[in-house]
Parts: structure tokens; C-alpha cells; sequence
């Protein structure tokens, strides 16, 4: 049986690409954790873009979804997209956890919620952001952030959302050494469509911080929820 130390039900955008392959890649460093998805519609063209109106748009649509992934006998949900997660404002994030547990009767979690819980975790007060979003996005999550009590000290969105799916994670690691700044004690890379599982450990060693990817810190307070505290190498300070 797989998952049968713990199994995290995971919904997403219809055009997400990387957040269940970098999952399931540490799934697969711990015994018995299994991952499972569902997704949800978000419309994002190369005309229009992601606009916090079609993130909040996928966020109230992911009812089905929800319920469907909780069948798989999951242990906790994420609702795992970051821009649908904090585009509402300061407390949207608690409010779709609400809903997931209301709809399920699980624990829920957001990717905001556990970027912010991972922050917290590190000691973190002061971080610089680095998003692909433009910039009413990113501002958008660095209100986010504030209203949890951060401060941005940088926030850099390379605007190229409508190809994230198809960049390499070097630009992550570009993105982390553009966005970086002496006086934050930490970086965090946002989006869960942005693939930074091999360089965040790079990052750390070269910027000589810590560096939060929104996945990894997913994935972290996912098991955190489930009660699994597993100690492993290779994905940064948060994992280790």
C-alpha cells in the first residue's frame, strides 16, 4: 500500500507542471509517503497574462477538485498555488483552508499559508522575494507577506508567468542571486509552477542565506501537518 505513512492530497492549476514532480521526487526520499492530485481550471493566456482576479477566479472554483483528492484517504490537502492563495488579501489563505475543511472535514493548508509558516520556522524576519509574476502579483505577495508580519526588503517578478512552465531552474537560481540583498537574512522563491528543487541548496551555499522555495516549503508543512518530521539533505536549510 502506498501512503501508508502519510498521504498528501495536492490541488492545482490545470497548467502547473512542477509541483507534483519536485513532490514526488522527495516523496520518494522518505518511506511511505504518497502523493496525490487534482486540478483545477485556470485560464492563463499569453494576451492577459495571471491577474490576481484569475487566480482568486481558480481558487473559488476548486470545490470539486477538493473533494475528489480527498477520496484518495489523504491526511492533509494543499491547495497548491501560491498567486491563488494570497490574491484575495491578507487572510484569503486562511479563508481557503476553512473551506477546504469544511468541504472535507481535513486539515488544509495553502502554498502562502506554508511559505510563510516556513519563514517562521527559519527565524526569518527580513527576506528578499523573487517571483515569475509581474509586478501587481508580486506586490501582491509582498502585502501578503507584511501582513504576516515581514518585511520585503526586495521584491523583484520577472513577468514571464504565461511561460513558466517551460523555463529551466537555473532561472531560479538567477532570479535568487538577482533578488538578493545584504540586508535580508533569507530569500524566498515563489510560485508552485517555478522549478527550483536543484538549486536551492546551491542558492544557500553561494548566497550564504537561506533560500525558501514555495514547493519545498509545501511539501515541509505538509508533513509538518501530518505529524512526519523527516531529516534529509539536498534541498536546503528548511529540509535539513
Amino acid at each position: 500500500m502506498y501512503g501508508w505513512r502519510g498521504r498528501i492530497g495536492v490541488v492545482l492549476p490545470c497548467i502547473n507542471t512542477a509541483i507534483e514532480p519536485e513532490f514526488n521526487h522527495l516523496a520518494y526520499s522518505i518511506p511511505g509517503i504518497g502523493i496525490h492530485a487534482a486540478r483545477v481550471h485556470l485560464d492563463v493566456s499569453e494576451e492577459s497574462g495571471l491577474t490576481p482576479e484569475l487566480a482568486i477566479e481558480s481558487a473559488e472554483a476548486f470545490d470539486t477538485a477538493v473533494v475528489e483528492v480527498a477520496h484518495a484517504d489523504v491526511g492533509v490537502i494543499l491547495y497548491g498555488c501560491t498567486s491563488g492563495s494570497f490574491s484575495g488579501g491578507p487572510g484569503w489563505d486562511k479563508t481557503i483552508v476553512q473551506r477546504i475543511q469544511a468541504k472535507t472535514g481535513i486539515p488544509g493548508t495553502t502554498a502562502s499559508t506554508a511559505l510563510a509558516e516556513a519563514m517562521r520556522s527559519l527565524k526569518l524576519c527580513k527576506v528578499a522575494l523573487g517571483t515569475p509574476y509581474d509586478q501587481r502579483l508580486t506586490e501582491l505577495e509582498k502585502t501578503f507577506l507584511e501582513s504576516e508580519g515581514f518585511e520585503v526588503i526586495r521584491a523583484v517578478g520577472l513577468n514571464n508567468i504565461a511561460e513558466i512552465n517551460h523555463v529551466p531552474s537555473s532561472l531560479a537560481y538567477r532570479l535568487g542571486r538577482l533578488v538578493d540583498d545584504p540586508q535580508a537574512d533569507g530569500i524566498c522563491i515563489a510560485c508552485t509552477d517555478f522549478p527550483t528543487l536543484d538549486v536551492v541548496e546551491v542558492m544557500e551555499q553561494d548566497l550564504g542565506k537561506p533560500v525558501i522555495s514555495v514547493n519545498v516549503a509545501s511539501f515541509w508543512y505538509s508533513l509538518k501537518i501530518l505529524g512526519i518530521k523527516p531529516s534529509f539533505r539536498g534541498y536546503g536549510s528548511l529540509l535539513a
